[in-house]
């Protein structure tokens, strides 16, 4: 059965995250406010639109939700396209991928104005038939309606379509849908090493531990 890949971009490609909990945190400060536990929690799991919906609703941040959004794009964008980097054995597990004949698509919350330039200042870009954000699909990744659209692209059964994420909240999405899921540990406040262990059905602690071929080796049994 063909396996398919479906890579989360932010925490499991390109080393990103720090980035966004930077600007999460400083438009909290700007209002005099901190961060709870909770709030970055919550966070994590949103799109673009829905940050700026928390932060207006929340915080009284920008002059409407759609404000905060576009402070958002003037800070991320010129983050993406000149400062961010790959995160450590990606490149090589991705050309092991596709030396192996995988068919990959990338699925995100970020929007496309991030993702397109941050994929190409990577190197990464031309390994993927298809690059989706959730703005995309008008869905969440709390729900699985990305990662079925990236399958339909492939051709590849969700049975048989592995996702790879960094997040525990997206990743119970995968799995509570039927995917196959590579847990990425990133950093705990996306999810812990144990809860990776425990839900995904293939842990990866870094992409330079594990070679395409390793992985496959596990993914067509």
């Amino acid at each position: 059965m063909q396996i398919g890949a479906v890579f989360d971009c932010d925490g499991t490609l390109v080393d990103s995250v720090d980035g966004w909990r930077s600007v999460e945190r400083e438009f909290a400060r700007m209002c005099g406010q901190e961060l709870t536990p909770e709030d970055t929690e919550q966070l994590c799991t949103f799109t673009i639109d829905e940050t700026g919906v928390f932060y207006y609703t929340k915080f009284g941040l920008g002059k409407s939700p759609q404000h905060v959004v576009d402070m958002i794009h003037d800070i991320l964008e010129d983050y993406y396209t000149n400062v961010v980097e790959l995160r450590p054995g990606v490149g090589e597990f991705l050309e092991g991928m596709a030396q192996a004949g995988v068919p990959m698509t990338v699925a995100s919350s970020s929007p496309q104005r991030f993702l397109q330039p941050g994929l190409k200042r990577t190197g990464i870009f031309d390994y993927f038939s298809l690059v989706l954000s959730t703005d995309d699909v008008n869905a969440p990744k709390r729900e699985p309606k990305i990662y079925l659209a990236a399958a339909e692209h492939m051709g590849t059964p969700v049975a048989s379509t592995w996702g790879f994420e960094d997040s525990i909240y997206a990743v119970r999405t995968l799995v509570n849908a039927g995917f196959k899921c590579a847990g990425c540990y990133d950093r705990d406040d996306s999810a812990t090493m144990e809860q990776l262990r425990d839900e995904s059905h293939f842990l990866i602690e870094s992409f330079d531990m594990v070679t395409a071929v390793q992985f496959l080796a596990q993914a067509r049994v």
